[in-house]
C-alpha cells in the first residue's frame, strides 16, 4: 500500500506532520505493508529526509524529488495532505479524478471541497494522531474507501468538466462586460 503527498517541501506543506503520521501508521499497522511517498522538492528536503531517518523511517518513506507529471498519483492508496496553510490545492482535484481517497488537514480552502466522511476526511492541523486513524480507516475498510472515491470522482465530474468550466467562464466574462 502507498500513502503519498505531492507538495513543495516548504513549511506551509508541513511534511513533518506527514512523517509523524507515517510513524504512527507504521506503529498501528504491523499486519499491513505500507510505504510512503513524497513527491516534490524544496528548501526543506534535506531536513525532512534527516527527520524521517531520525524517526526510523528510512526504509519506509521515499522522497522522489520534483516530477512534472502526476503519473504516480493513481498508484496511491491514500493521498495524505498535511498543510498548515493552503488555498485550494489542485492536487486534491487530481486525487479525486484519479479515484484516490484524500485525508487532509482543515487548512485554508480545503474544507470547501473535502466534505468530511463523504469526499474524504478532514482533521485539525498538525493532528498526526487523527490523520493516522483516518488513513488506517480507509485502508482497512474497502466499502468506505469506495464510497469516498466515488463521491469525490462524481464531484469532479459534475463540477469540473469542460462544459461546466465553459459556462463559468462565459458567465464571468459576461459579468465584466
Amino acid at each position: 500500500m502507498i500513502i503519498g503527498n505531492i507538495a513543495g517541501l516548504t513549511n506551509q506543506k508541513d511534511i513533518y506532520t506527514f512523517i509523524d503520521t507515517a510513524k504512527k501508521i507504521k506503529a498501528k499497522s504491523c499486519s499491513l505493508t505500507i510505504k510512503f511517498v513524497v513527491i516534490g522538492d524544496g528548501p526543506l528536503k534535506n531536513d525532512l529526509i534527516n527527520y524521517a531517518d531520525a524517526n526510523d523511517l528510512k526504509k519506509d518513506i521515499y522522497f522522489t524529488g520534483f516530477r512534472n507529471t502526476i503519473d504516480l498519483l493513481p498508484e496511491f492508496n491514500v493521498f495524505l495532505l498535511t498543510s498548515v496553510t493552503e488555498g485550494l490545492p489542485l492536487t486534491i482535484y487530481e486525487a479525486f479524478a484519479s479515484k484516490v481517497p484524500v485525508v487532509s488537514t482543515m487548512a485554508g480552502g480545503i474544507p470547501e471541497v473535502v466534505a468530511d466522511g463523504k469526499t474524504g476526511f478532514l482533521t485539525p492541523i498538525k493532528d498526526s494522531e487523527t490523520l493516522s486513524e483516518k488513513v488506517l480507516e480507509i485502508l482497512k475498510n474497502s466499502d468506505l474507501s469506495e464510497y469516498v472515491k466515488s463521491n469525490a470522482f462524481e464531484l469532479v465530474k459534475k463540477n469540473h468538466d469542460l462544459s461546466t468550466m465553459q459556462k463559468h467562464y462565459y458567465a464571468f466574462y459576461k459579468s465584466i462586460i
